[in-house]
């Protein structure tokens, strides 16, 4: 890592500790808004290290050192960690969005009929599989690219904190 990166990192590393100084002695997620970023997270301290999450789920996964996993198909076998996430991929894929059946023990009754009685209205009112602009693919393989990277420039960083692979 060249020196300018050490000093920008120590310098973003100063500013995050004197945002989150007031909550050295929180270990179980705390709600934080911050006025000047117009920003709502959850923020805990453990091991001397902030844990910075948008999501209560996200916050309490750490502490439980577990995390909630949904299995879904959709084109290929994916996985979620949150029912939003996975009516999320069933409201973009509703026609190739399935369940397979080796993974129907994560879910309960109430989650199976609800996806199911969606699934029909978005079948009814013909609703297709998001496909994606030649942009939005330009930005992926972009971030793909950067991800894979070794060593990333600010440049790359700045692109990564901006552009969220969804």
């Amino acid at each position: 890592m060249k020196t300018s990166d050490r000093i920008k990192l120590y310098l973003y590393q100063h500013k995050e500790n004197k945002r989150y100084k007031k909550f050295k002695s929180c270990t179980l997620p705390y709600p934080f808004f911050d006025e000047k970023r117009l920003t709502f997270e959850w923020v805990t301290y453990i091991k001397k290290q902030y844990g910075i999450n948008r999501s209560l789920l996200y916050a309490i996964e750490g502490l439980a050192r577990t995390g909630v996993i949904y299995h879904y198909k959709q084109q290929k076998i994916k996985h979620c960690h949150s029912f939003d996430e996975v009516i999320e991929a069933l409201y973009k894929y509703p026609e190739s969005f399935t369940i397979p059946d080796e993974f129907l023990s994560e879910y309960s009754n109430q989650e199976l009929l609800f996806l199911k009685q969606v699934q029909s209205y978005l079948h009814l009112i013909g609703l297709r599989d998001y496909t994606e602009s030649k942009k939005m693919q330009d930005i992926n393989n972009r971030f793909d690219y950067i991800y894979d990277k070794k060593h990333k420039t600010i440049k790359d960083k700045l692109f990564m904190m901006t552009y969220h692979k969804k």
